[in-house]
């Protein structure tokens, strides 16, 4: 379900309440369309163009916010840069990361 913020500013969200009640996203829709965060789930996420998804910026590593990277599998993967120390120190390996910003 995209719930609307602003022109081309979306919450991406479940239907149902979910597991993880935090873990929604927003979906940026522009020139290089962009996902913060990966959590909403599978469903939520069939309201989007999947293959149009060329971005997406993980706030952290939680479960309920990378859960949905394998729907996106084209997008550019960044992260903020105190979790970036923590994957160029080796104590996290997601090997679909192609992208530390």
């Amino acid at each position: 379900m995209l719930i609307p913020l602003a022109p081309k500013v979306w919450v991406v969200a479940p239907e149902v309440p979910p597991r993880y009640p935090y873990g929604n996203c927003m979906y940026i829709e522009a020139d290089y369309p962009t996902l913060i965060d990966l959590g909403a789930g599978g469903l939520a996420f069939s309201a989007l163009n999947q293959d149009k998804v060329r971005k997406a910026v993980l706030s952290h590593f939680h479960f309920d916010h990378i859960h949905g990277q394998p729907f996106f599998p084209q997008a550019e993967l960044s992260v903020l840069l105190n979790k970036s120390l923590i994957l160029m120190r080796g104590i996290y390996s997601f090997p679909w990361l192609r992208s530390v910003g």
